[in-house]
């Protein structure tokens, strides 16, 4: 069992999961998911993908930036209308975010972008709509606690 805040180290970055939450990547049917999270019991999942810098030009990411991908993001995915956008900054790292309503599916799920000004990841966080805030404290937490290695 994981110990209360647990952080999960990855090649280029790390976060914290709360009790109960943990890496299922392993266990899911197709080898090319991103990380996902989730809770044995839970409702919904997280997943991580990352663009992490390597070398050249330091591309110096504005929290402008990662508004205009989020938006970008929300648009493809075709749910309809973006809401409760927010951006802000945390210990040097930038966010901006934004959640959406499928209608289609009666789905929601809450996008984010998160970087240190070189490196990005594209957090999403999917559930059914009417449980929507069962889990949004520990996904706030577990996106809030991003922290880059690189």
């Amino acid at each position: 069992m994981n110990e209360p805040d647990s952080r999960y180290t990855y090649e280029d970055f790390s976060l914290c999961l709360p009790e109960e939450w943990y890496d299922i990547t392993e266990s899911l049917d197709d080898p090319g998911m991103p990380i996902t999270f989730a809770r044995p019991d839970g409702v919904g999942a997280l997943q991580l993908s990352a663009a992490i810098y390597r070398s050249g030009e330091n591309p110096r990411i504005e929290t402008s930036d990662l508004e205009e991908l989020v938006d970008e993001r929300a648009r493809r995915r075709g749910w309809g209308e973006p809401f409760d956008h927010s951006t802000f900054t945390e210990d040097e790292i930038l966010f901006a975010a934004t959640s959406l309503h499928s209608e289609l599916s009666d789905a929601y799920s809450r996008l984010w972008y998160v970087s240190d000004g070189r490196s990005v990841l594209l957090v999403t966080y999917t559930c059914d709509w009417p449980v929507r805030h069962e889990e949004a404290s520990d996904v706030d937490g577990i996106v809030r606690s991003l922290r880059f290695d690189t």
